[in-house]
């Protein structure tokens, strides 16, 4: 996101990490699990021409070992401050790319409003929009 809080950063990344981490068996099936946390942009989506950088990539790589690949998974993480209509339009480009799964990754208490501001923007291309928590430290997914 451009313009997220410096007060809900260290949020996005701590979910960014701990989603990445959810797919460790993927690892062992042979895909890539990348992350871009913050301003990093490690892996990118789309054409070299416009590339984007999701929050979370799985990526079936073309060759054992090769550094390139298609994506299977994208997700993107918001925070309380990035479930907006400005944002979505963000959403809309990387459920326009056509991969396999996208899942939009939101506070528990913003995926209604997000649910809403997809339907308003008639965004086709959001495989799931999945709630997060964090309890006694660790983020939880619904």
């Amino acid at each position: 996101m451009k313009g997220r809080k410096t007060q809900f950063q260290g949020e996005h990344d701590a979910v960014v990490e701990a989603s990445a981490r959810t797919y460790a068996d993927w690892s062992v099936k042979g895909f890539g699990v990348a992350t871009n946390p913050g301003p990093s942009k490690n892996r990118f989506v789309g054409s070299a021409d416009s590339p984007q950088y999701p929050d979370v990539i799985i990526w079936r790589p073309n060759s054992p070992g090769a550094s390139t690949g298609v994506a299977k998974i994208i997700e993107e993480i918001e925070t309380d401050d990035s479930v907006t209509g400005d944002e979505a339009d963000q959403w809309a480009d990387y459920a326009s790319l056509g991969i396999e799964t996208f899942n939009l990754v939101v506070p528990v208490s913003k995926k209604t409003a997000a649910l809403e501001i997809i339907r308003r923007k008639r965004i086709v291309g959001i495989t799931r929009v999945q709630g997060y928590q964090f309890q006694h430290g660790q983020v939880l997914f619904d």
